[in-house]
C-alpha cells in the first residue's frame, strides 16, 4: 500500500473530526472526568500524532502506543453504541451557541434523534478509517517492543553466564568487561560495568547481582504479558470494525475516493488475515 493512499484518509478524517466535534461541543460530550474537551479529540491526537512525523512509532509511551490505540479502538465502538456518551452541564451550549447558564445550565436538552443517528453513524465511519489508518502502526509498536524485550531477555542469561563464570574462575575481568560491552541494551550494560569494574566478584556479589536481573527480568515478563493482551484487544477490535468496512468502502467509491476505499479494504482485509491465523495458532 502506497503512502499516498494512506495520505488520502487524513482529509477525509479530518471532515468527520470537525462534524463530531461541532455535535460534541455543542451537547458538552466529552470522554474522561475533567477533560472538557469534545471526546473526538482525544482519538484524533493520534491522527495529530502521526501526521506530525514526530510520534515515536516503536516506544512503549508513544501516543502511538498498541496500549494507547487498543484503548482507542474500544471507546469508539462504545461511541457509536451511546453516541451521547458523558455529558457536561456546564459545557452544554443553548441552540444560539452560547454557553448554558442559569436555568438553561440546570437541566439537559434532549438531542433529537436524527442528530443522535448522525453522530452515530460519524462514529462508525470514523472508527473504521482509524482502524485502518493505524493497522500497520500498531503492529509495529507490538512487534518491536516485543522483539527489544525478547533480545533482552536473551542477553540477561548472557549476563548471568558472564558473573556465574567470572565468580568461578572461569573468566577474568578484562574478558568479562568485553562481552558486557557488546550488550544492546544500554542501562543493563552500563550497570553491570560499573558492578564488575570496582570489585573483585566472588559467588555472593555475583549471586545479588543475578537475583537483581531476575526481577529485572520478571519486570519485562510482566510487561510482555500486558503488551500481549493489549495487542490481542486490538486486534479482536479490528477484527469487529472490519465487518463493517464494507459499506464505507462502498461510499468512498461512489463519492470518487476510490485510493482512500482501497486502502481501507487492504488495510483492514490483511488484518482480518493476520487474526484468522491468530485465532488458529492458539
Amino acid at each position: 500500500m502506497s503512502a499516498s493512499s494512506k495520505e488520502a484518509l487524513i482529509p477525509i478524517m479530518t471532515n468527520q473530526y470537525d462534524r463530531i466535534y461541532s455535535i460534541e461541543a455543542e451537547w458538552g460530550i466529552y470522554l474522561h472526568e475533567g477533560d472538557q474537551r469534545p471526546r473526538i479529540d482525544y482519538f484524533h491526537d493520534a491522527v495529530r500524532a502521526l501526521t506530525s512525523g514526530e510520534a515515536k512509532l516503536h516506544a512503549k509511551d508513544s501516543r502511538l502506543s498498541v496500549e494507547h490505540l487498543a484503548y482507542d479502538l474500544s471507546q469508539l465502538r462504545q461511541a457509536q453504541a451511546k453516541p451521547m456518551g458523558k455529558r457536561n452541564m456546564g459545557a452544554q451550549q443553548s441552540t444560539g451557541d452560547a454557553l448554558a447558564t442559569g436555568a438553561e445550565a440546570g437541566h439537559f436538552r434532549s438531542m433529537d434523534r436524527a442528530t443522535r443517528s448522525d453522530l452515530a453513524q460519524l462514529y462508525k465511519d470514523y472508527t473504521v478509517l482509524f482502524a485502518a489508518l493505524f493497522a500497520e502502526v500498531a503492529d509495529m509498536n507490538f512487534h518491536s517492543r516485543e522483539d527489544e524485550i525478547d533480545a533482552t531477555v536473551e542477553e540477561i542469561a548472557v549476563v548471568e553466564d558472564v558473573l556465574k563464570k567470572l565468580a568461578n574462575g572461569q573468566l577474568i575481568k578484562e574478558e568479562a568487561m568485553a562481552i558486557i560491552e557488546e550488550l544492546e541494551y544500554d542501562a543493563m550494560r552500563e550497570y553491570i560495568q560499573m558492578a564488575i569494574a570496582g570489585q573483585t566478584i566472588y559467588h555472593q556479589q555475583a549471586d545479588q547481582l543475578i537475583v537483581k536481573l531476575q526481577q529485572f527480568e520478571k519486570k519485562l515478563e510482566d510487561e510482555k504479558r500486558g503488551l500481549d493482551t493489549a495487542h490481542t484487544h486490538y486486534v479482536t477490535s479490528r477484527l469487529a470494525v472490519y465487518e463493517a468496512s464494507k459499506d464505507i468502502v462502498k461510499k468512498l467509491a461512489g463519492e470518487g475516493m476510490n485510493l482512500a476505499g482501497k486502502y481501507v479494504e487492504s488495510a483492514l482485509g490483511q488484518s482480518a488475515g493476520r487474526g484468522a491465523d491468530m485465532g488458529r495458532s492458539q
